[in-house]
Parts: structure tokens; C-alpha cells; sequence
């Protein structure tokens, strides 16, 4: 039967829509000859998960209208808690009037006759911002969004009290931290010499800003390590996320889902990209970029390309392999972007004026100002030729030695500048080697010798109380301390062993030993 009144008021109604476009969607009729069915395209409202987004729905109104409400029904598929596994819209507006025999709505939040489409496509864009959980359509979606447990892993891992090289201290935080809590630290060779091939401008805003925080939350006190160590995990876990923005963003609705799955669930991600690593900060960034190239893309506003200039030249600070992971996304945009060359020649301004201030700051810090560091350039003719690992003078009065284990970071002991202990990581050393090393111990300096009790068994006789006439080296050891939460990976044969025998051998011998060296 047809509801001339009806018709009436939904033509007039999608008159209005399309004479006064609203930001965030759009609507037509799918059948010119049916006014009942309409089309509506929702663009994802920033800020929010599905930003960058077209969602493409349906509007069914009842003959009723406007005394009940149409049904909404998303073609693109969406993961939302509100929206069901078959696209249909689950909200209060579209609700028919009345009470909620349920009880978990209002009779005042659900239909009456005086809502218009266009009440109902604001509601929608609305609850893509802020989903309702009382009572969820899709409960999966609901647990997911409220306690995603693959965040709560990834948490852990990022506080757990371990660390996978030594290179995600080394490279960063021991440098900040020796500058900015004025402690004792071990500079790596990377930031030493007349030519330093690593930059401090970045390190100091991603490590020195949390690094003054705790500074500041600590006031007069003393600085427990473990807290600065636990605050820049944390950090790291928090900039981690902008990763997951990225894939978002960047991945069409269909394949969304898995991208996040992939990416959300990865070893990669729970571990090395919730850690210090300068590697992690490059991820970051490239994220960050191509994030803002999708912007620029889309919308061109003249901060966002300072931006993208900011964080390109950030990130080729970082680390000097950071265009080169940029290039071919770059590439695959270049013809969209050539069309606006006032765009790119403000991006270009930018990133030199960037540029130079990194430079700057370099030159500063290495140089007092006496001469240009250009890092990322040394760190190229550096990396260009064969690595030459430098050795270093000192005046230590200990030595603590390393073997067939990654030293820790050191700048957790918090020594005061004039501490006079020294870290050796004897790498590669066969066990004759090693006991060479130690028999040319200097005067006056302690050793101290670190190695995992799996190997316990390669110094049959240097321990002091099995010492005997047969050994063959001055070199004795006793056993200060032993601990058992360790276990050592590098070392195992898998290909000419059977891998039960030596995962129990493992187990049986884990453990680390510190030996004195008298």
C-alpha cells in the first residue's frame, strides 16, 4: 500500500541531505523508482579506528516512516561492537519507540518521529567513535575492543626484566642516560672519535624526555633504575601503537581485520618493537610517514607536510637505512604527489631546515661548534668499508668479562662518573683464547668472569678447589656468585644433536656463573 505522505517526507528529507551536504557522509537512492531504499557512504570519522574509511550502507524505511525507524545495514564489512557478523546497525535510535522491555535503554534514546535521516547517520559516526558495550551486537567485537588480550601480551613482554642484544642499550639509552642522570657510562664507539657515525638529536627526544620524567617524578630522591628501566618499556609499548594506526589506516576495510591479526599477534611485535631498539624507532617513524603521505594525499594542509619533513628527517637521523625503506612507498605515490609541486617544494624547505637543526645539534655535541658533524654521512662511509672494531684505553681497576653471553646494560648500575669498572665482551673466543685473555690479566685490576654454567665443563681444572698440578694455565677461578634464571641459546646444536637430549642437558646445566679471576 503506498504511503503517499511517507514518500513525501523522505524525498524532502534527501533533497535537504544532498542541497546541504554534512561532512562525514552522503546518501542517494539505490532505485530512482523507490524512495524507501537509500544508499548512504560514511567516511571514518578522525581520530578514531576507522579513520580513512568508506563505508558503504543501506537505509530500509518502513512504509510507517516516520512513526518507526528504517533499518541500517553496512555493505562494506565492518568490525565494530555495535554492528552485526551480517552488516545490521544495532543503536537506540533505530530501536522503535517505546520502552526497552530489557531494561538497557531509555524510551528517550530510541525512535520518535521527530529524528531524520540524518539524526540517525550522525548517531552511526558518533558510535564509530565511542561503541556501546552494555549490550553489544557483535560480543567478540566487544571483547576485543574493551580487553584485545594480544595488548595485555604485548604489555607483558614490553615489562618483562629481559633484554635480546645489547645493542637496544648500547645505541641509545646508555648515551642519554650518561648525559642527562650524569652518571658513568660506556660509550660505544659508534658516538666516539672525530667522526661519530650515530646522532644524539633523536636520541635525546625519545630517551631523554622519559629519561627527565622519571628525574622529575623522583625529586630530590634517588632514581631506582629499574623504574626508569620499566618507564622507557612502557614508552616504547605506548609508541608501538602507532604502528597498528598505520596498518589500519592504510589497509582496505576487507583485509583490515587480518592485517591487524597479522601484525597484533606477531613474535616481532611483542618483543623487539616493544624494546629499545633504534631499529624500533625507525619502524615508528616510517609508520609515521607514510601515515602523512596518506594525508597529504587526501587533504593538503601545509602543517602536514612540516610534519612529514619533521619525521622523515627524524628518521633518517635514526638510523641511515630509513629512506631506503621509505623509497618504494614514496615511489608508488610520486604521481599523485608531482601534481602539486607547491607541496613538495614546501616539504623540501622543510626538510632541510630540519636537516641542518640535527646537524647542528650534532656538531654541538660532539664538536662544541668548532667543526660540522654530518652522522648520517659517516655513518655511510663507515658502513661502506669493512667494520674495524676499536679498541679502547683505560684505566679500569675491574674488568668484567663476558663470555658466550651478552653483557648487560650498564648504565642500570647507575656508577657515578669516576666509577673505574669496565665491561669486555670476549666475542668469538675459543676457550684457549679465553684463558690466554685472563692469564694476562693487568696488575692491580680485578677480573671478573662471566659465563653460562652450561659450559662450566670446558675448565676442568681452573676452578680453585679442583685445581691441580695437570692444568696447563695460571689462570683460577672461584665462584662468587650462581644463578639459575638463565638460559643460554647460542651454543645449542640442533642439526647434529637430538633436540630432546639437548633441551634437557640445557635445563639441567642452565644458569649463569661469576667467577673471580686469581
Amino acid at each position: 500500500m503506498v504511503n503517499y505522505a511517507s514518500e513525501a517526507i523522505l524525498k524532502r528529507q534527501l533533497k535537504e541531505i544532498q542541497k546541504h551536504p554534512i561532512q562525514g557522509f552522503s546518501a542517494g537512492l539505490i532505485d530512482d523508482n523507490n524512495v524507501y531504499e537509500w544508499e548512504v557512504l560514511i567516511i571514518g570519522p578522525e581520530d578514531t579506528l576507522y579513520e580513512g574509511g568508506f563505508f558503504k550502507c543501506h537505509l530500509s524505511f518502513p512504509r510507517e516512516y516516520p512513526h518507526l525507524p528504517p533499518k541500517m545495514r553496512f555493505i562494506t564489512e565492518l568490525y565494530h561492537p555495535n554492528v552485526y557478523e551480517d552488516g545490521h546497525v544495532c543503536i537506540s535510535i533505530l530501536h522503535p519507540p517505546g520502552e526497552d522491555k530489557f531494561g538497557y535503554e531509555d524510551a528517550s534514546e530510541r525512535w520518535r518521529a521527530v529524528h531524520t535521516p540524518e539524526t540517525i547517520l550522525l548517531s552511526v559516526i558518533s558510535m564509530l567513535s565511542s561503541p556501546n558495550f552494555d549490550s553489544p551486537a557483535n560480543v567478540e567485537a566487544a571483547k576485543h575492543w574493551r580487553d584485545d588480550p594480544r595488548v595485555l601480551i604485548r604489555l607483558g613482554f614490553s615489562i618483562s626484566q629481559s633484554y635480546i642484544h645489547p645493542d637496544e642499550h648500547l645505541q641509545g639509552i646508555q648515551v642519554v642516560a650518561g648525559n642527562v642522570l650524569n652518571i658513568k657510562v660506556e660509550y660505544p664507539w659508534e658516538f666516539k672519535g672525530q667522526f661519530p657515525i650515530r646522532s644524539i638529536g633523536p636520541l635525546f627526544i625519545i630517551y631523554g624526555l622519559p629519561l627527565k620524567m622519571a628525574q622529575w617524578i623522583a625529586g630530590d630522591a634517588s632514581i631506582n633504575p629499574l623504574f626508569i628501566f620499566f618507564l622507557l618499556r612502557l614508552f616504547f609499548f605506548g609508541l608501538s601503537f602507532f604502528i597498528d594506526w598505520f596498518i589500519y589506516t592504510s589497509t582496505p576495510s576487507k583485509y583490515r581485520r587480518k592485517a591487524l591479526l597479522i601484525y597484533a599477534s606477531s613474535f616481532v611485535t611483542w618483543t623487539y618493537q616493544t624494546h629499545t631498539f633504534s631499529n624500533s624507532i625507525e619502524t615508528i617513524m616510517v609508520s609515521i610517514s607514510l601515515f602523512l603521505i596518506q594525508k597529504i594525499k587526501m587533504n593538503i594542509r601545509p602543517w602536514k607536510c612540516v610534519l612529514l619533513a619533521f619525521f622523515s628527517s627524524f628518521g633518517f637521523f635514526s638510523r641511515i637505512t630509513f629512506p631506503i625503506t621509505l623509497l618504494p612507498f614514496v615511489a608508488s605515490s610520486s604521481r599523485s604527489l608531482i601534481r602539486r609541486p607547491k607541496t613538495i617544494l614546501l616539504f623540501i624547505k622543510s626538510f632541510i631546515l630540519i636537516f641542518l637543526i640535527f646537524i647542528l645539534i650534532d656538531s654541538f655535541y660532539y664538536a662544541n661548534g668548532y667543526r660540522v658533524i654530518i652522522t648520517p654521512l659517516n655513518n655511510f662511509k663507515y658502513n661502506s668499508k669493512y667494520i674495524n672494531l676499536q679498541k679502547h684505553v683505560n684505566g679500569s681497576s675491574t674488568n668484567v668479562v663476558f663470555w658466550k653471553t651478552y653483557p648487560p646494560p650498564t648504565w642500570l648500575f647507575l656508577d657515578p662518573p669516576h666509577s673505574k669498572i669496565i665491561f669486555t665482551h670476549l666475542v668469538g673466543y675459543s676457550v684457549n683464547n679465553v684463558l690466554d685473555y685472563l692469564s694476562k690479566k693487568q696488575n692491580g685490576v680485578r677480573y671478573i668472569f662471566v659465563f653460562p654454567a652450561l659450559l662450566i665443563e670446558k675448565f676442568p681444572c681452573v676452578f680453585e678447589e679442583l685445581r691441580n698440578s695437570s692444568c696447563n694455565t695460571n689462570v683460577t677461578l672461584r665462584q662468587i656468585f650462581k644463578t639459575s634464571y638463565y638460559i643460554g641459546l647460542d651454543d645449542l646444536d640442533f642439526i647434529n644433536n637430538n633436540i630432546f637430549f639437548l633441551l634437557m642437558d640445557l635445563i639441567r646445566k642452565k644458569g649463569l656463573v661469576v667467577c673471580d679471576v686469581i
